[in-house]
């Protein structure tokens, strides 16, 4: 997990260069909240190009998805799940069948991206009381 991570728009294409030069230990790209619906795609597309162009650098690249919920996390995963992608933050994490869930997926798009399965990190992001309550084995 990065010590300094810097959350940047997903579809932000005069932000995201900038990011990769601060002094942060990772780029988080949000395709979440800091994209309206209608710019998803363009900004998965954004993502990709950005994860493939940066892949050798020091900093670390993280994506923000959508919610397990959202009926998008699919096509962000694999739109994302390319070399040079760290890992994913998951949002919404509720429940640990939420985290198995999306990392099964993860393995899947990892085997179709030709990357080793279990190489892309996840952190859950615990955002409402039905995930506090199941925070420690949401981490577990």
């Amino acid at each position: 997990m990065p010590r300094i991570p810097l959350f940047v728009p997903g579809g932000d294409e005069v932000r995201t260069p900038k990011a990769y030069r601060m002094a942060a230990d990772a780029v988080i790209l949000d395709l979440e909240d800091a994209v309206a619906d209608a710019e998803k795609p363009a900004a998965r597309r954004h993502v990709r190009e950005t994860l493939t162009a940066t892949a050798d650098q020091r900093v670390e690249s993280w994506v923000r998805v959508n919610a397990l919920t959202s009926g998008m996390l699919a096509d962000d995963l694999a739109a994302v799940v390319v070399r040079g992608l760290a890992g994913v933050v998951l949002p919404m994490a509720e429940r640990p069948e939420d985290v198995r869930h999306v990392a099964s997926q993860l393995e899947e798009a990892e085997r179709d991206a030709g990357l080793r399965p279990g190489s892309t990190g996840i952190i859950p992001l615990v955002e409402t009381a039905a995930g506090l309550v199941e925070a420690s084995r949401i981490v577990a």
